[in-house]
């Protein structure tokens, strides 16, 4: 009888008949108790911060030797001791990207290097190939105990190997071998056009890697070089042909300005003398002059862009706002993109419980930089996480920024950094952004450059970027709520994009 009772005064009434047996007629002949009100709902739980452990003491690491040659035909070589494993990574990074198509031609570079791992098509005069097992330069690389890739962003172009350290100098030959075979056959480059373009039309901003692409283009503006996708569009691509492959390997693949990066368990003088072997003999192509493009603008919001997703139980927003009007180095703006990360994690998350987490980061270009801040919002709060996220933005205009959020972001940043040697793709990074951006890949300088940024030089650079209303949005999710949001919210028409096609301005 007690649990029964207990049961009643929590509201569970029905279930009082499991302990009742035969007993249920006596009480049903009672005169009926009245219901005790009901108990108010208790208050959402929100983030609560708690105090971070003591520091452990500082890890022991000692910065990558590093050592450069530049052979006579004008290719730099930067060789990148790294013993933990008996792994090698080769980058060859050439000295443009996709920024230099032509915007009728957008897509390119990207079909020039894809070229270089298709198949030999070279055919005889009746039109049937010389050797038709030969293999695609993938699969010999692979049968090698290699992996053979490349990869095409705005600023830099590169081809490269990984695989294991006792077959480095053999990978440096295949390098040779990718470069000066004629991969760029006629057959080829249909199927990768005709495979490339049915891609575009299926790529959707859902994906991670297409989203963050579509960001950085929409922080720079419709018409600017950086907003171009780096594989070109569907009308681009119908566009190109053969020819317009050859002419662009005569520009990009030149040993002056290109730089080969080798990082691994290898020794930097065995590895130079095997690059002077096989690649001393690569005849510089025909040169252009230097990419000059304009600044991008910072512009209004007018639109918001919007991606259908159902179902889906939250909100995904973002915010690109190019930095052409923001002057500083690069360590003040990454400390700027981190504190404004912070500030939207402590109102979205720790003061709102409106979502788990934000990624915030600086997109750095030769030319340009951008900030790019993304959540996912608990969806039945859409509006109300929406409002706070475009508030945090704005919030630095109201709540000036303290000492500790930038000791904070400084500290994090450069941990990072001292980390990043820890593995040989955090290597491969490291060297591979100071290459394309011409900048040191000292550990100790850029760490130290971190810690060195004061609140006197990030507060500034802080309120210049603080009307929300200059940073480009978008967001997924169901538009039966993300629509009324934005509506309420005033914040501008919403637009359904495609990702192959740059942005409308």
């Amino acid at each position: 009888m007690r649990a029964a009772l207990l049961l009643l005064l929590l509201g569970l009434a029905p279930a009082c008949a499991l302990f009742q047996g035969d007993r249920r007629t006596d009480v049903a002949e009672q005169p009926a108790a009245a219901e005790p009100p009901a108990a108010a709902a208790p208050p959402p739980v929100r983030w609560t911060r708690t105090q971070p452990p003591e520091p452990l003491p500082a890890a022991p690491r000692s910065e990558p030797r590093s050592t450069r040659a530049v052979l006579p035909n004008g290719l730099e070589v930067v060789v990148v001791e790294h013993h933990a494993r008996a792994l090698v990574s080769l980058r060859l990074f050439f000295p443009d990207g996709a920024a230099a198509d032509p915007p009728e031609r957008a897509g390119v570079t990207w079909f020039t290097l894809a070229g270089l791992l298709a198949t030999h098509d070279e055919k005889d005069v009746l039109g049937d190939r010389v050797d038709p097992s030969e293999k695609s330069m993938r699969r010999l690389v692979l049968e090698q105990g290699g992996a053979l890739r490349f990869d095409v962003g705005e600023d830099r172009a590169w081809l490269g190997i990984d695989g294991f350290s006792r077959d480095a100098t053999r990978y440096v030959d295949w390098l040779n071998r990718a470069l000066r075979e004629a991969r760029h056959g006629e057959d080829s480059f249909e199927a990768a056009a005709t495979s490339v373009a049915d891609s575009l039309e299926e790529l959707e901003l859902t994906d991670g890697a297409a989203l963050e692409q579509f960001l950085g283009r929409l922080s720079f503006g419709a018409g600017h070089p950086y907003a171009r996708p780096v594989y070109g569009s569907p009308d681009s691509v119908a566009q190109l042909g053969l020819e317009d492959l050859l002419e662009r390997q005569s520009t990009l693949l030149r040993p002056r300005g290109s730089t080969l990066l080798i990082a691994g368990d290898v020794d930097p003088q065995e590895m130079i003398e095997a690059v002077r072997r096989h690649l001393g003999a690569w005849r510089p192509g025909k040169g252009r002059p230097a990419l000059k493009l304009a600044a991008p603008r910072v512009q209004a919001r007018r639109t918001v862009t919007y991606v259908p997703r159902r179902p889906a139980k939250t909100t995904l927003v973002c915010a690109a706002r190019s930095l052409s009007d923001v002057k500083g180095p690069a360590p003040v703006l990454s400390v700027l993109a981190a504190v404004l990360t912070e500030r939207l994690e402590q109102s979205l998350r720790e003061r709102g419980g409106f979502a788990y987490s934000v990624a915030g980061s600086l997109l750095r270009l030769k030319q340009a930089r951008a900030l790019l801040l993304c959540t996912r919002l608990d969806a039945t709060r859409t509006q109300e996480g929406l409002d706070a996220f475009v508030t945090a933005l704005a919030s630095v205009s109201t709540s000036p920024l303290v000492e500790a959020e930038v000791a904070r972001a400084r500290a994090c940043l450069a941990a990072g950094v001292d980390a990043s040697v820890d593995d040989l793709a955090g290597v491969v990074a490291l060297y591979g952004q100071a290459v394309v951006l011409g900048e040191t890949a000292s550990v100790a300088e850029r760490a130290a450059a971190l810690r060195a940024v004061s609140l006197v030089e990030v507060e500034p650079l802080a309120k210049k970027v603080a009307n929300s209303a200059q940073f480009q949005l978008v967001m997924s999710g169901e538009r039966a709520l993300v629509a009324p949001a934005v509506k309420a919210l005033q914040l501008g028409t919403l637009v359904t994009p495609h990702l192959s096609r740059a942005p409308a301005d």
